[in-house]
C-alpha cells in the first residue's frame, strides 16, 4: 500500500495475513488453522480500505466485499433456485470462493447480525456446511479474514471496548488473531509529514512510503510479489525451533503471570497462544524460511503487544485485560455488575424477599459500594431487559426467579 503513508502495524499485520501460518493435522483428525484474521477498527479516512484494497492486489487468490451490501449468501454459501428449470442449486460465496487466499471485508460494521452469524464457522472451523431443500455439503473456505469497519458513532471511544465501539458479537471479535484500532489524533509533527508526502505524491514521487525509513524505496512489482507470496505459500512450511518455543513460552508465561486474583483479570489466553504461533509461522515463511527463529518470534511479541494495547488495556485499571475482547466488557466492569446484582438480593432478603424500593437501591450502592449513578441504572436497566430482575410495581425492583 505505497499510497497510505505510515501504518506499519497494519500493513505488516496484512502481510501476515497474506503469507499465512502452517496448516497442522492434530493427533485427534482436526486441523489447527494457519490462515491469520486481522481487524482494522477505526476513525474513517485513515487508510483501512486501501490496505484491504492494496491487499487483494497482490494476493495470488483474493476476493473483496463491502459489509454494506454482503449477505449470509454473499460470504458464504446458498442454495438457490434456478428460475427457469427450477431446480436447486448450491452456490459458493465470497470465503468459499477465496479458499486458499483471502478475502477482504470491507464495512464490516455495517453487517447484520444474521449474516455475521454465517461467517463463525468459516472463521473458526475453515468450512461451510448447507443443509437445505435437500442439499447436505460441506464446502471448504481455507481462507484468511482482512477485514476494516468504522465506529458506529463515527470515531473510536477508547474508553469503550471494541465491542461497545463496532457493536458486533465479541464471539466473532475474538475469532481475530490481530485487532488494530487506526485512530485520527492531531500531532502536529506526523501531520505535517503526512502532508509532505501527499504533496509529493501529487505531482507523482511515490518513492517515500515509510516513515520508519528517510532514505527513498522503490515499491516491489506487483506481479513479482503475487509470485513470491503464491510460492511462499505453497512451499514454505516453517517448524519452531527450540528457542521460538522457548520464547513463546516465556511470553505467554509472563502475560498470565500479570493476573490480577481479586478482580480476576486475565491478559492472555490459551487461543491467543496458537495465535502467536500462526504470526511466527508467517513471518518466518516471508524469508522463505524451513524454521521459525527465536528473531521472527521477537518481531511477532512487538506486534502483538500493540495488539494487547490497542484493545485489551482498561483505562479504568491500567492493565491489559482479554475480556474486553472475548466477553465485550471489561473483567472490572463485570465485578461491578456482579457487586450490584448481589446487593440487590441481599436487600430482597433482608426485606423477607419482597421487592425493594428503586432508589433506596442506588443511594446504598453510590454511598457503600462507591459506584457511579449513571452506571448502577444502567445495569439495573439492562437487567430488566434481560428478564432478571423486574418491576412489580413502580419505583420497586425484584428478582425474577425469587433468587
Amino acid at each position: 500500500a505505497s499510497s497510505i503513508y505510515g501504518r506499519e502495524d497494519l500493513k505488516l499485520a496484512t502481510a501476515l495475513c497474506l503469507f499465512g501460518g502452517t496448516r497442522l493435522k492434530k493427533i485427534d483428525g482436526t486441523y489447527r488453522r494457519g490462515d491469520i484474521h486481522v481487524l482494522f477498527v477505526g476513525d474513517p479516512g485513515t487508510g483501512k480500505s486501501e490496505i484491504l484494497k492494496a491487499a487483494v492486489n497482490v494476493s495470488p487468490r483474493a476476493l473483496y466485499t463491502s459489509g454494506k451490501g454482503s449477505t449470509a449468501v454473499g460470504l458464504t454459501a446458498a442454495v438457490v433456485k434456478d428460475p427457469d428449470t427450477g431446480t436447486m442449486s448450491l452456490e459458493a460465496g465470497a470465503i468459499v470462493l477465496a479458499d486458499g487466499g483471502i478475502a477482504a471485508i470491507d464495512e464490516f460494521d455495517k453487517m447484520e447480525s444474521q449474516d455475521i452469524a454465517a461467517i463463525h464457522e468459516a472463521m473458526a472451523q475453515q468450512t461451510v456446511s448447507i443443509a437445505k431443500a435437500g442439499i447436505i455439503a460441506t464446502l471448504r473456505a481455507q481462507t484468511g479474514i482482512i477485514a476494516a469497519g468504522n465506529p458506529y458513532q463515527g470515531r473510536y471511544n477508547k474508553y469503550k471496548t471494541p465491542t461497545e465501539n463496532i457493536r458486533q458479537p465479541p464471539t466473532l471479535l475474538s475469532r481475530f488473531d490481530l485487532i488494530f484500532i487506526v485512530m485520527d489524533e492531531p500531532d502536529k509533527a506526523k501531520d505535517a509529514q503526512l502532508a509532505e508526502f501527499i504533496l509529493e505524491q501529487a505531482t507523482g514521487d511515490f518513492t517515500k512510503i515509510s516513515q520508519n525509513v528517510d532514505e527513498p524505496l522503490i515499491p516491489i512489482n506487483h506481479d513479482l510479489l503475487k509470485k513470491y507470496i503464491h510460492y511462499a505459500r505453497n512451499n514454505c512450511f516453517p517448524v519452531l525451533t527450540q528457542e521460538a518455543k522457548d520464547k513463546i513460552k516465556e511470553y505467554y508465561l509472563d502475560l498470565r503471570g500479570k493476573y490480577d486474583a481479586e478482580q480476576a483479570i486475565v491478559s492472555i489466553l490459551a487461543r491467543n497462544l496458537e495465535a502467536l504461533i500462526r504470526l511466527s509461522e508467517s513471518y518466518a515463511k516471508m524469508a522463505l524460511r524451513d524454521k521459525v527463529l527465536i528473531e521472527d518470534v521477537e518481531e511477532i511479541i512487538k506486534i502483538f503487544n500493540r495488539f494487547l494495547r490497542d484493545v485489551g488495556y482498561d483505562e479504568s485499571t491500567g492493565k491489559f485485560d482479554i475480556d474486553r475482547i472475548f466477553t465485550g466488557q471489561t473483567r472490572s466492569k463485570i465485578n461491578k455488575i456482579t457487586k450490584i446484582l448481589d446487593r440487590i438480593k441481599n436487600m430482597i432478603n433482608e426485606n423477607d424477599g419482597n421487592a425493594v424500593e428503586l432508589e433506596n437501591v442506588i443511594e446504598i450502592l453510590e454511598m457503600e459500594e462507591d459506584l457511579d449513578r449513571e452506571f448502577i441504572e444502567e445495569t439495573i436497566d439492562q437487567a430488566v431487559k434481560e428478564g432478571t430482575l423486574y418491576k412489580p410495581r413502580n419505583k420497586y425492583i425484584k428478582f425474577v426467579d425469587n433468587r
